[in-house]
């Protein structure tokens, strides 16, 4: 059962924490958080300390958080405060970036002898998102998360990664501070206001609403009664959300006709994909005879003009009706019955002819990849 729905319409992009959200590796997090603070607290109190709860203390001060950060926060419950250190200290230190580095071989440990499990209901969600155009990120504090993408198989369905080595790299705080949200929103050329934040921790949520994201999610899979917290919506699973795509234009085709009654219009169209399927080679996109009837009917009710990043002199030779073309993404036009123009600034001839080159020699022996000479850019195409 659906208890909420995502519009394309609305939402551009979904950003997903990884431990939680998408994978278990939460409860690895958690084991390898207790070993660790455990260990000091005995070493520090005694057999009278008090051992790290890896269900409250988990939640309330590390999940989510940049390792350091974590450390810094739980720490500070128990009224204790250690030097910051450095990034290179060995796990034997007593200091912040000691203890982060002790917790990180120990969770690599444990990574390795346990696997890593990915959420049937995060997988198909994603999935889901893909299908109707919604770009999926992937913002997580850990270090690790590239290695536990890699081995869960996931790298293919995430446009992007922000990760705790990024934060460092780029200077970003970590949550509940929403840079590195923001960071993945600026990589996508995607405006928050048209984004979502999907976390299982309250410092992701913070992060979310403090970036001015559209909407935030919590997913609480733990069951019990959701939390209330403002600013979210709490689901205990993702399949729980429905996924809506944009209306196709065959379902809108009242609508648009009313919009342009009586007003002077025109149809453009793309070629590649829209009036041919999408295929391997760019050569075998060959334009139906009964495709090239509807247009040839097209045309002669309205302007009708093909936009393309294709050259003027191949796209005129594929489509065979006398139309308006829009090529070599706008470098050539022809507006039907004037004559044809060139917009190309002088010597870019040369210097695509070298890129060209360039992508050749790097790219040509991956499998699967094309790199096309145009007249005024150059095209990698991969499958």
């Amino acid at each position: 059962m659906h208890e909420m729905t995502i519009e394309a319409q609305h939402i551009d992009a979904i950003f997903l924490d990884l431990d939680g959200v998408v994978t278990s590796t939460a409860r690895v997090h958690a084991a390898a958080w207790k070993a660790t603070f455990d260990a000091f607290l005995e070493a520090r109190d005694g057999q009278a300390f008090e051992p790290f709860d890896e269900v409250q203390d988990y939640a309330l001060y590390v999940d989510g958080r940049l390792r350091q950060d974590g450390v810094r926060t739980f720490l500070a419950s128990r009224g204790i405060s250690l030097p910051l250190g450095r990034a290179e200290d060995a796990p034997s230190f007593q200091t912040v970036w000691g203890l982060g580095n002790r917790k990180n071989g120990l969770f690599r440990e444990l990574l390795s002898s346990r696997g890593v499990d990915v959420y049937d209901d995060a997988r198909d969600f994603i999935k889901r998102l893909r299908s109707v155009g919604i770009i999926c990120g992937l913002v997580s504090a850990s270090r690790n998360c590239r290695l536990i993408v890699s081995k869960s198989g996931l790298a293919p369905l995430f446009d992007i990664i922000i990760d705790g080595n990024d934060a460092e790299r780029l200077g970003l705080r970590g949550k509940p501070a929403p840079d590195m949200f923001l960071a993945a929103a600026k990589g996508m050329g995607i405006k928050p206001d048209r984004a979502c934040v999907i976390e299982d921790a309250p410092a992701g949520i913070e992060a979310a609403n403090a970036g001015g994201f559209r909407l935030a999610i919590l997913v609480s899979r733990k069951g019990g009664e959701p939390d209330s917290r403002a600013g979210c919506a709490t689901v205990r699973s993702l399949a729980e959300i429905d996924v809506e795509g944009l209306p196709s234009a065959s379902e809108s085709l009242d609508e648009i006709a009313a919009r342009i009654q009586d007003k002077p219009h025109a149809v453009l169209l793309d070629y590649d994909g829209t009036l041919t399927p999408i295929v391997a080679r760019p050569e075998l996109a060959v334009l139906s005879e009964r495709m090239r009837g509807v247009l040839s009917s097209l045309a002669e009710q309205c302007p009708t003009g093909i936009v393309t990043g294709r050259s003027l002199a191949e796209i005129r030779r594929l489509v065979g009706v006398d139309l308006s073309f829009i090529a070599s993404h706008g470098m050539e036009q022809q507006i039907k019955g004037c004559a044809a123009e060139e917009h190309a600034p002088p010597g870019v001839a040369a210097k695509i002819s070298q890129a060209a080159d360039a992508l050749q020699q790097k790219l040509g022996r991956i499998g699967g990849v094309i790199v096309e000479r145009k007249p005024f850019s150059v095209a990698v195409h991969y499958r």
